[in-house]
């Protein structure tokens, strides 16, 4: 029994396995997890691929400078799962969260996360797609419950008052409202939103998404 033991060892230390716990090498910086590891160290810290474990909390993935640092997978005690992206022991970047529920089926969040919490499907809740003769574009969220999309153009500082073309293939409705051209009643995530106008004799565009609810206001700069 005595050299099956030595074997073993040797075995392990040769074939490169390691394995550290709370108080050796290889520490993790999360208490969830910090009871035992197994993988790569550095400096004393878990860093590169590795297993960690607490009294209840499981996490296997990769590691930088004691914390899930990447792309990995974490299990909670009461069964929730998380799979995806990590900064600094926070989900943070794309993944999908699996949140148990008694007597029910499972609520899963899937997308982009920030420091522990769901942020959407979308990284941002908008995004321009083409454009043309456009100095600079910002988008605004106003507060409401209101469903729309204002749009604004100003021309070296001054709104401008020409007409503006606006489609977009929901082929929603455009009101004036407060001297903006708005679409109201909109069904998001909206797409492909057109507008086109002229400055002189100089033709402008710009085609962008809204992917979020609310009450949006967008200004055109050129």
């Amino acid at each position: 029994m005595k050299y099956l033991l030595v074997a073993v060892i040797a075995v392990l230390i040769l074939s490169g396995f390691k394995v550290t716990s709370k108080s050796d090498e290889g520490k993790v910086l999360m208490p969830a997890i910090g009871t035992k590891y197994e993988g790569e160290v550095k400096k004393g810290l878990a860093h590169g691929d590795g297993k960690a474990w607490g009294e209840s909390d499981f996490y296997v993935g990769k590691f930088r400078k004691g914390y899930p640092h990447g792309k990995g997978v974490y299990t909670w005690g009461n069964g929730n799962v998380y799979k995806g992206e990590f900064s600094k022991g926070k989900m943070s970047g794309q993944g999908e969260l699996a949140i148990k529920r008694k007597a029910l089926p499972d609520s899963v969040q899937v997308g982009y996360f920030k420091e522990n919490k769901y942020i959407g499907k979308y990284k941002e809740p908008y995004r321009v797609t083409s454009e043309q003769g456009i100095r600079k574009v910002e988008f605004q969220k106003n507060a409401g419950n209101i469903n729309q999309v204002s749009i604004m153009v100003y021309a070296d500082g001054k709104e401008l008052n020409s007409s503006l073309s606006i489609r977009d293939p929901k082929n929603t409705m455009i009101e004036n409202i407060g001297g903006n051209m708005t679409l109201t009643n909109v069904v998001f995530p909206i797409k492909q939103v057109d507008v086109s106008f002229s400055t002189g004799q100089f033709s402008h565009s710009l085609t962008f998404e809204i992917f979020e609810e609310g009450n949006w206001l967008v200004i055109i700069s050129v």
